[in-house]
């Protein structure tokens, strides 16, 4: 079940949830406890997936003024994708930067956003 973190919700942000919910069951990644919500991102983001490995929490945002031309399904795919790879990037942290942990694991999720539907 969705936990909305915004108050108002939208139309963008319950197509977001419904396909996040599509590909955390296909990433059999339903062990997080997930919220979503509306908010900021960085500004060359559309979304961005928050989370914590440990308690394994997250919280999936969707930008309050995405992209338009980019389709609400790639941006779930993509950022259930950096969940599936959350514990990867927590664990190589202790080894290296944020900026080589981020460009390894943006080239395996440019890979899979191909091939999973």
């Amino acid at each position: 079940m969705a936990i909305i973190l915004h108050k108002k919700s939208n139309a963008s942000l319950n197509v977001f949830i419904k396909h996040c919910e599509h590909y955390l069951r296909i990433l059999n990644l339903g062990n997080w406890d997930i919220a979503y919500q509306l908010g900021e991102v960085d500004s060359d983001a559309n979304a961005k997936c928050q989370y914590d490995v440990v308690a394994q929490k997250a919280v999936m945002i969707l930008s309050a003024d995405h992209e338009k031309l980019v389709p609400l399904k790639d941006l779930a795919k993509h950022e259930c994708l950096e969940l599936l790879l959350a514990d990867m990037a927590t664990k190589l942290a202790a080894y290296c930067s944020d900026n080589v942990i981020d460009r390894a694991s943006h080239r395996i999720i440019n890979r899979l956003m191909k091939v999973i539907d």
